[in-house]
């Protein structure tokens, strides 16, 4: 991003052309990559080995290399080699894996990494610097993710979800938040 400081109000936002580019530039140090996830303010790339990188903002464990620090360039996510699959929610990651277990990264507040609460407390919020397993799927086969919840598509056809849910995006029918997959009703 390009912003690089405000005098108190947004109509002022300072902007420096050396911190940003309006044309398409190549991501350093990455190849073989066989999909990318852009979330908040982090992106990542699945690599066609299964490995995963991520860059941008990482104060929230966004990056999952275990650090709580942002990172102009891919830095591997911790123990991660087996991803088929990624999603990208605002401050969270997800990964579908080769054994359809799904794993999750990021912010955990609002229960959207699927741990039932796990994860590390990260300056007074909760968060998780590297992947942690999300309870109760091993049979996953698609995933996606959204600003503070995720959901994947079973094997079965059946559809579970799990983390904010004061707008109904779990789809259980309340507006109670999930910190593990609950079943979307009619699906």
């Amino acid at each position: 991003h390009c912003r690089v400081g405000t005098s108190g109000n947004t109509s002022s936002t300072k902007w420096a052309a050396a911190d940003c580019s309006f044309l398409p530039v190549a991501v350093s140090l990455l190849s073989d990559i066989a999909e990318i996830a852009v979330g908040g303010a982090h992106a990542c790339a699945r690599r066609s080995a299964g490995g995963v990188a991520c860059w941008g903002r990482g104060g929230s464990g966004e990056l999952g290399d275990g650090a709580l620090t942002n990172s102009m360039t891919p830095v591997a996510v911790y123990g991660l080699a087996d991803a088929v699959e990624i999603a990208a929610g605002g401050q969270h990651m997800c990964t579908r894996r080769s054994d359809g277990s799904l794993s999750c990264w990021g912010l955990t507040g609002d229960g959207a990494l699927g741990s039932g609460g796990g994860g590390l407390d990260c300056h007074s919020f909760e968060c998780s610097p590297a992947p942690w397993p999300v309870i109760g799927i091993a049979d996953a086969v698609e995933l996606a993710a959204g600003s503070r919840s995720t959901c994947a598509r079973r094997a079965s056809g059946q559809v579970l979800c799990w983390g904010a849910n004061e707008l109904g995006q779990v789809g259980d029918g309340t507006t109670t938040m999930r910190s593990t997959p609950v079943p979307v009703v009619g699906l």
